[in-house]
């Protein structure tokens, strides 16, 4: 069993497209190493070997993979700054994930760069 360092991006959900290969190239510069996690039921172990990380979550066709993700996170005890990516950023969905405890909300179209700044900010503020 791997145990990935202290500056962790575990991506949640499908790793297809642009978005993706950005993101985690624009992450690996800034120093972070990026574990994929592609089934929400593989989270919790995924977690257990990761003792600090940012879970970036990829919300596609709707909202169940993240609420998904965040029961489970529940279930671990454990409080993970959470960053979701959208197809589409809705106000009302927007204020749902905050009450919930997510730290960022970004549409799939913003860039790479500004979503890497984010997580690297949350990162360093949640230690």
């Amino acid at each position: 069993m791997r145990h990935v360092d202290s500056a962790s991006v575990i991506w949640v959900g499908s790793r297809g497209g642009e978005t993706f290969r950005g993101l985690a190239a624009d992450l690996r510069r800034r120093g972070f190493s990026v574990e994929v996690c592609e089934s929400v039921d593989a989270l919790p172990e995924t977690l257990h070997r990761t003792p600090r990380a940012v879970l970036i979550l990829r919300e596609e066709g709707g909202a169940s993979l993240t609420d998904a993700a965040l029961a489970a996170l529940e279930s671990t005890y454990r409080s993970v700054p959470i960053v979701v990516l959208a197809e589409e950023s809705a106000f009302g969905r927007y204020y749902e994930l905050m009450v919930r405890g997510v730290r960022h909300f970004f549409s799939l179209r913003e860039s790479p760069a500004q979503i890497g700044r984010a997580v690297q900010h949350t990162a360093a503020h949640a230690a």
